[in-house]
């Protein structure tokens, strides 16, 4: 029975349109699978299996989500960089 799942795209990079990435879109395990290891050996699957070799990848965490960033960090990902928005009033 499936605990997760992953959509991704290659697409241009955000700020040099000549290198292309793979950006994830949704990476998610359901929270009653997580801290057991999956997502990191999900990730490593995708990667061996489904992504060009060595590519880049990005993806987006949203600051009040600090475990996502906790996650992501201990895969190797760093901060590439800041977007911030205003809502409309």
């Amino acid at each position: 029975m499936p605990v997760g799942y992953s959509v991704y795209q290659r697409r241009q990079d955000h700020f040099d349109n000549a290198q292309s990435v793979i950006f994830i879109r949704h990476f998610y395990i359901e929270r009653e699978h997580r801290c057991r290891g999956l997502g990191r050996s999900a990730f490593d699957l995708l990667v061996e299996t489904r992504f060009p070799r060595h590519s880049g990848i990005t993806l987006d965490v949203l600051p009040t989500n600090p475990d996502a960033t906790k996650f992501w960090e201990s895969l190797g990902f760093t901060t590439y960089y800041t977007a911030l928005k205003r809502p409309a009033k």
